[in-house]
């Protein structure tokens, strides 16, 4: 229920499409972008479920490769409850090899993905990311929500950006949050360790 539901995918033709189902609401950044810093119970509320989402795209295979605020739906379903979907899973990466003709609505240069959240290893080689690499980009997600800052909020540019994946470690989310519960900070914290081997290694 946390994933958007595919409804019907037609590949051949000269307009290849994919029926998807209709959400209601918003995506996380919009909400971010009026509501930021969230509350911590309503910013862990979502991302528990973004996590199951992730999860189950994990088991199946997929490694998502673009998660970020603006790819986390807010959805209200028939009966009104809030429910989190994951969405624009145009980047995923399969298990088996990817082809040559892997394209992307979100490519930036030679990256795929979106630099101001893809963990260290995808900024080096986006083919060989695994599923911890999208445990890092749900974790700066959850990050900038709870601190209503980006975690590389000080990079100018994506030079600066790409130096400081590579050569810092992100802030203390407790200095720059200090009203978020030690226990969560260091949830998020474990999450975006630069060294993948280090990191949480699962989504679920």
């Amino acid at each position: 229920p946390h994933l958007v539901r595919v409804i019907e995918v037609k590949a051949t033709g000269a307009f290849p499409f994919m029926v998807m189902e209709l959400l209601r609401g918003r995506d996380l950044k919009a909400h971010l972008d009026q509501k930021a810093p969230l509350a911590p119970a309503v910013a862990t509320r979502i991302f528990l479920e973004a996590a199951r989402g992730v999860a189950a795209a994990h088991a199946a295979g997929l490694v998502h490769r673009d998660i970020k605020p603006a790819n986390l739906f807010l959805h209200h379903d028939a009966s009104g409850a809030l429910v989190t979907k994951v969405c624009d899973c145009c980047v995923v990466k399969q298990s088996a090899v990817l082809g040559e003709d892997t394209t992307a609505l979100t490519r930036t240069g030679g990256l795929l993905g979106t630099p101001a959240y893809m963990s260290p290893e995808q900024a080096q080689d986006s083919k060989s990311v695994d599923e911890r690499s999208d445990v890092w980009s749900l974790c700066v997600s959850l990050y900038e929500a709870l601190a209503g800052q980006a975690a590389w909020r000080g990079c100018k540019n994506v030079g600066e950006l790409m130096a400081a994946l590579y050569t810092r470690e992100v802030t203390p989310l407790d200095e720059v949050a200090p009203w978020v519960d030690e226990g969560l900070c260091k949830i998020v914290m474990a999450g975006l360790v630069r060294d993948r081997e280090a990191r949480i290694a699962s989504a679920a």
